[in-house]
């Protein structure tokens, strides 16, 4: 076992390097100065791996911080609040989502493709070894964060095993779960999203939503689940892991498919075909008097219903049955109509992440490109600036449709709760609060069509590429997500969003209609 243990150390590390590599070769000024043959090379590699161990140490300890930061320190502190039952609610939560959305057990990656399918090691060792690894750097990369929550928050000493106790277990039983399921049903649980969703929902709801009734999870609370959680994970899920043989079917089937996109540039171009082709809704029959592109785009909607109008109709189902239940809980229980109505007053900013979460903007404009565009801008009529620009009116108006259904939801919902949770003395704020959210769904329509224009991130083999997609991706994402984290007297920042949304459109589409038919093709 020991032998094993330290060919597949030596395989994960001789992975780690080459991609470290690999991402140096892609930088432009420093390319050129890394020849081909340094993968060869035994001295310069020999530098390169230790580098890369100390990235890897380094990445360890940053990713757990900045997670605890992001999702947990600093919502605290927009509730300026040092009461550490909050960490732990949140904290709580977070992490029995964790124990499925990122379990090491049932995550693909193209290190697993490249050990198990291609270089033939024992699936069940493989699995195990790589899961409990993990547990072991998880267990070492939080420990900053659990010495930061009891000595900053003034939780009790005693909770930092409890901590470690609680993530383990967590991480044990949703593994046992998740192969079970896929035991059972042939497939991965995180794939049904009728089950995954409205749990993730439930999970964060209760995160973030629990702090300001209060009812929050108390150190004696969290030590007592930690222990009943430790006993089925020692009792129950760590003899299923050692005796189930469901790894090596797992690697072959799920995890190929999933990984083996990672492969030859022909491989990843006929694999997201295929992938994309089985969510094509061919048979669906269209009845229309558009003609021309619109026609062209209207066809291209209708066949890809399943992923786009279906999946927006669903989140306006469960938008509308939260707004029904939290009208019902204000009208019964006063005291959460008048803490409702504070936070409807003063957290308008948080309603820009969900926003973000709402658009279908990204998914939208991949699946333009996948099924689509890189066909079609092979043609050069197709690049012609007429056909971009009509196009692109075209399909802003497409998107602005698919993402109607969640926004008209949330847009109605908002003032409704507002009257129903105590009102307000000043009738503007429903208005307000109707209109800001449209000039959310407006900002964000606008905002994914036009960085697909403009910045055209997939290249000829259906990889996204662009780096500075990927920039503006990211800070999209981080600007949303502070914006959990405002508290602003709701007149305020819906005049602030309103105006910005006004702006950042013309701007927008100014650039679009002059740069769009310039940056807008093949890479």
């Amino acid at each position: 076992m020991l032998k094993f243990i330290m060919q597949t150390l030596n395989l994960r590390i001789a992975y780690d390097t080459n991609t470290l590599i690999y991402r140096f070769k892609q930088i432009p000024i420093i390319k050129n100065w890394i020849p081909q043959s340094l993968y060869g090379n035994d001295g310069l590699k020999s530098v390169f791996q230790v580098i890369s161990i100390l990235f890897h140490i380094v990445g360890l300890f940053l990713r757990k911080i900045l997670y605890a930061l992001l999702m947990i320190f600093l919502f605290q502190s927009s509730l300026k609040s040092k009461d550490g039952n909050i960490l732990l609610t949140v904290y709580f939560f977070l992490t029995i989502m964790g124990a499925f959305c990122n379990n090491e057990m049932i995550s693909a990656s193209k290190e697993k493709y490249y050990t198990v399918t291609l270089m033939r090691v024992n699936a069940k060792k493989y699995a195990l070894f790589s899961f409990f690894f993990d547990l072991i750097e998880q267990m070492v990369g939080f420990l900053p964060v659990y010495l930061i929550a009891i000595f900053g928050f003034h939780l009790p000493f005693y909770l930092l095993p409890i901590f470690i106790l609680f993530h383990i277990s967590a991480k044990l039983i949703g593994a046992m779960v998740a192969l079970k399921y896929y035991e059972w049903k042939k497939k991965m649980i995180l794939n049904n999203w009728y089950i995954m969703l409205p749990f993730y929902l439930l999970l964060f709801g209760c995160a973030y939503g629990l702090p300001f009734i209060p009812i929050l999870v108390t150190p004696i609370l969290f030590s007592v689940i930690a222990i009943i959680l430790f006993l089925i994970a020692l009792l129950c899920a760590i003899p299923y892991l050692k005796k189930t043989e469901i790894y090596y079917r797992l690697y072959r089937s799920e995890f190929t498919f999933n990984v083996v996109l990672f492969g030859t540039k022909s491989n990843q171009k006929e694999m997201q075909k295929k992938q994309y082709e089985k969510m094509i809704d061919e048979g669906r029959s269209i009845n229309t008097s558009k003609k021309g592109y619109e026609y062209f785009n209207e066809l291209f909607v209708t066949r890809h219903h399943s992923i786009l109008t279906k999946s927006a109709y669903r989140m306006a189902i469960i938008y509308l049955v939260l707004v029904v239940v939290a009208g019902i809980s204000v009208v019964v229980i006063p005291v959460m109509g008048e803490r409702l109505n504070r936070i409807l007053m003063t957290f308008l900013p948080y309603f820009v992440f969900i926003m973000y979460f709402s658009n279908r903007g990204s998914v939208i404009t991949q699946a333009m490109f996948m099924n689509c565009d890189h066909s079609m801008l092979a043609y050069r009529f197709y690049r012609k600036a007429d056909v971009i620009l009509n196009l692109f009116k075209t399909r802003l108006k497409t998107i602005l449709k698919i993402n109607f259904p969640p926004t008209i939801v949330i847009a109605l919902g908002l003032p409704i709760l507002l009257y129903l949770s105590g009102g307000t003395s000043q009738p503007l704020n429903y208005f307000l609060l109707f209109i800001s959210i449209i000039a959310m769904y407006v900002f964000f329509s606008v905002h994914y069509l036009v960085m697909y224009y403009l910045l055209q991130p997939y290249n000829i083999n259906m990889e996204q590429k662009g780096m500075l997609y990927s920039i503006v991706s990211s800070v999209t994402y981080l600007v949303a997500y502070f914006c959990i984290q405002m508290k602003v007297p709701t007149p305020i920042f819906a005049i602030f969003v309103i105006a910005f949304a006004i702006i950042y459109a013309l701007v927008a589409l100014y650039l679009v209609y002059h740069y769009a038919p310039k940056t807008f093709h093949l890479k």
